[in-house]
């Protein structure tokens, strides 16, 4: 018997024009918290582990 080899999602990014907003809105929305910002990007972390989301 082989070993299954699978795909594991990691991040989901998601393009807008003002990554900031859309990321505290989702955070508030999810629960998540802000992992790290910078004027044009901004990733969330899932408290749960599993996938991130970067804007």
């Amino acid at each position: 018997m082989t070993a299954a080899q699978g795909l594991t999602l990691t991040t989901v990014n998601i393009s807008a024009p003002d990554p900031g907003a859309l990321a505290r809105f989702y955070g508030r929305l999810l629960g998540w918290e802000i992992r790290a910002e910078e004027p044009d990007w901004v990733v969330l972390k899932n408290p749960d582990a599993g996938a991130t989301l970067s804007f």
